[in-house]
């Protein structure tokens, strides 16, 4: 996260718009974190995969609890990071006065906003996608029955990833993760900024990162077990080792 919250400073912070960096930036992160992390604890880095986890019953409800909020102080504290190195920036671009939108705004380098023309029923079912796809991707990378390659499946996860914000970040920024996007903007309130980053649409907008992206989980979930999964072979001895390392780690 707090890679990826730089890259966006970097750009907002020069006047330009988030383009192809700042996409293969989020996705390479991903990749290379779980790499880093997925023996230890499974490097969900994201509630709606921790959700996902839960529905599959890998993991117990309080394990759930625990790793969304820790995830979430994780991306409050990356923000907090990101927002300490760039706090020159920030303050020669707002100057000295901390707005969250309009031209001298910089709340999009920490959380997501909808575009104008976006609807709230549009929001919600943007949110819903894209995290189902990252859900269906994630579980056709990691199904043993699949046979992906172990050394590869943190890269093949960051390219899903950076496909998916390449295709569907314009509407609402594609965070996919209400840890992402919650924590975030926790800190702004705290940093100072207006409570617009709450407020925004009268309250109909912040709480809909949070809440689609695990509906958007179950779906991905259901739709990979029952449209893809079921077709596949079952596991050998092998594969069922493989299964149980799986588990462990989450």
């Amino acid at each position: 996260m707090f890679v990826g919250f730089g890259s966006l400073a970097s750009t907002i912070l020069s006047k330009q718009q988030p383009g192809f960096e700042v996409r293969l930036t989020w996705g390479l992160c991903f990749g290379v974190i779980m790499i880093m992390g997925r023996n230890i604890s499974g490097c969900h880095m994201d509630p709606a995969i921790s959700f996902m986890m839960f529905l599959l019953r890998h993991m117990s409800f309080l394990q759930f609890i625990v790793y969304s909020l820790t995830q979430t102080f994780a991306c409050f504290v990356a923000a907090a990071m990101t927002f300490g190195v760039y706090y020159d920036g920030i303050n020669s671009f707002d100057n000295g006065t901390r707005q969250a939108l309009g031209p001298q705004g910089t709340a999009l380098i920490f959380t997501s906003f909808p575009q104008p023309y976006l609807s709230f029923v549009g929001t919600v079912i943007d949110q819903m996608t894209t995290t189902a796809l990252l859900i269906i991707s994630i579980r056709a990378v990691f199904d043993p029955r699949t046979k992906v390659n172990e050394s590869v499946q943190p890269f093949i996860v960051g390219f899903c990833v950076f496909f998916i914000v390449s295709g569907y970040s314009h509407n609402s920024g594609g965070s996919m993760s209400p840890a992402r996007d919650f924590g975030p903007r926790l800190f702004l309130l705290v940093a100072g900024y207006p409570t617009e980053v709450i407020s925004y649409r009268n309250y109909n907008f912040f709480w809909i990162p949070i809440v689609a992206p695990f509906l958007g989980s179950a779906v991905g979930t259901y739709i990979y077990e029952y449209c893809i999964g079921i077709h596949l072979p079952p596991l050998n001895s092998d594969d069922e080792m493989s299964k149980r390392r799986l588990t462990m780690n989450a």
